[in-house]
């Protein structure tokens, strides 16, 4: 089940990145589930277009119930 919900924020990302921010060139999606903290947590790399910088982001999304 946790594989599942990985796959589809993972889709549900890259999709978004690519349809929404024309800025960046995405080069990795990493998500992980942490259901003991309940919380999936969620990395991006892109390369910012026209540029040679590249940007790690790193955030955690909280089930708060």
């Amino acid at each position: 089940a946790d594989e599942d919900v990985e796959d589809e924020i993972l889709d549900n990302v890259k999709d978004a990145i690519e349809r929404y921010e024309p800025r960046a060139q995405l080069l990795n999606v990493k998500v992980v589930a942490r259901p003991d903290q309940n919380s999936i947590a969620v990395t991006i790399e892109f390369k910012v277009i026209n540029t040679e910088e590249i940007v790690s982001l790193t955030t955690s999304v909280n089930r708060l119930r």
